[in-house]
């Protein structure tokens, strides 16, 4: 069976949420340009909504929560006005820049907002937020979160999806095809595969459906897209 693959999550995909990817570098991607996967906040569709805290009186860590979802639902609100509007990026790119420096923040003083500090939706929601950081950013958040799963304290499916996004930063091939690429609608595939023999073993292990066969077959290659870039800089 192959399951609902990333693909198909692309009728819903943020185009703003895509690629930065360096394989010698391309730049931001422009509206309407360049796509990477769909990081809806609903992704996995969470079965329960969980707090952090006891009931009685709101603690700290109940306020975090509150404002994880508030600027989850924020995030995705923004980039659904982008698919109407694509004039709208610039305001996307500033709600991003605020976000990130917010988590940076709560980073710093709590470490990974993890399920036992954030509940399960707040911690995807701290994800979601991650997923849209710069670059450098993710770079520094990737173990942080790598350690919350190893913990049992955050989703594998979250780091799956951030440790592919950090290997496009780094121009390496990513692992479990999360991230797709393309110059238009009709040209996304998936971002080039370091093992694409392992891929799906790799998706199991990260609770997501495999991927169909001709979707890894169709993946781009390093090459092509170093074609692109440099076809982009003539």
């Amino acid at each position: 069976m192959t399951g609902t693959s990333d693909q198909q999550k692309l009728e819903q995909r943020i185009p703003g949420a895509a690629l930065h990817a360096e394989t010698g570098s391309f730049a931001e991607p422009p509206p309407g340009g360049w796509f990477g996967t769909n990081t809806s906040f609903q992704r996995r569709n969470p079965t329960a909504v969980s707090s952090p805290s006891d009931s009685g009186a709101a603690r700290p860590a109940d306020d975090l929560h509150a404002e994880l979802l508030l600027r989850a639902a924020r995030d995705q609100t923004a980039r659904e006005k982008f698919e109407v509007n694509r004039e709208s990026w610039a305001s996307v790119k500033r709600l991003d820049a605020d976000n990130t420096a917010w988590l940076a923040e709560v980073i710093a003083v709590h470490g990974w907002p993890g399920h036992a500090l954030v509940g399960s939706d707040g911690a995807h929601a701290a994800w979601l937020l991650a997923q849209h950081a710069t670059a450098d950013c993710q770079c520094a958040w990737l173990e942080l979160l790598r350690d919350a799963v190893d913990r049992d304290d955050a989703q594998a499916s979250d780091l799956a999806y951030l440790e592919d996004r950090v290997h496009m930063h780094l121009g390496k091939p990513q692992l479990t095809g999360t991230q797709w690429f393309g110059l238009s609608r009709d040209s996304i595939r998936l971002y080039p595969l370091a093992e694409p023999d392992r891929v799906n073993a790799l998706r199991a292990t990260a609770s997501l459906a495999p991927l169909a066969q001709r979707e890894i077959n169709d993946a781009w290659s390093l090459d092509e897209l170093r074609g692109l870039r440099q076809a982009s800089t003539q």
